[in-house]
């Protein structure tokens, strides 16, 4: 299966979960009426068209995740996730999993703390990324991390290494 293919499945996929979540109809004498905003403002043209700019952007950078290539002049999640397996050594589903075992814990947290620094995802967002974690979970990660740079130089060496091999920058 090419990874368009693959692409277009999963989206199907996701097109069919919202449809089963649809709503039965409502019976008239079970509507409530409803306060209606007295004026709807339609998107501009330029609105639209930044929306399906993005849209598309969005969907090009998932195919990108896919097929495992990185995204031009953007550091991916996966590609931060990636990068410190390989260089821990352990693989990517033990660092997504719930697993709390010591020799996951700082690649984790140093991966959360990358992902925080090179991308513009939000503590959520990055929660979703790695295995459903809580936002606190991830603002934890990040701030024991900066917090642990300050005393050891073999950490910061270790993160200065992997910014210069995902290619990013520090914010």
């Amino acid at each position: 299966m090419s990874i368009v293919e693959d692409f277009h499945r999963r989206h199907k996929e996701r097109l069919a979960r919202i449809a089963s979540m649809a709503v039965e109809p409502v019976k008239e004498s079970e509507v409530v009426k409803v306060e209606q905003p007295e004026k709807i403002i339609p998107l501009t043209k330029e609105e639209q068209i930044n929306d399906w700019v993005e849209r598309q952007k969005e969907m090009a950078t998932e195919l990108f995740a896919i097929a495992g290539l990185p995204t031009e002049n953007a550091v991916s999640v996966e590609r931060i996730q990636r990068e410190v397996c390989k260089h821990y050594g352990i693989a990517r589903t033990d660092m997504i999993s719930g697993r709390r075992t010591k020799h996951l814990l700082r690649p984790r947290m140093l991966a959360i703390h990358l992902t925080r620094r090179l991308t513009t995802k939000s503590y959520p967002e990055i929660g979703r990324r790695f295995g459903g974690r809580d936002h606190t979970t991830c603002m934890h990660s990040d701030r024991r991390i900066s917090m642990m740079m300050a005393s050891d130089i073999q950490l910061q060496a270790t993160i200065e290494m992997l910014i210069e091999k995902l290619g990013g920058e520090m914010s």
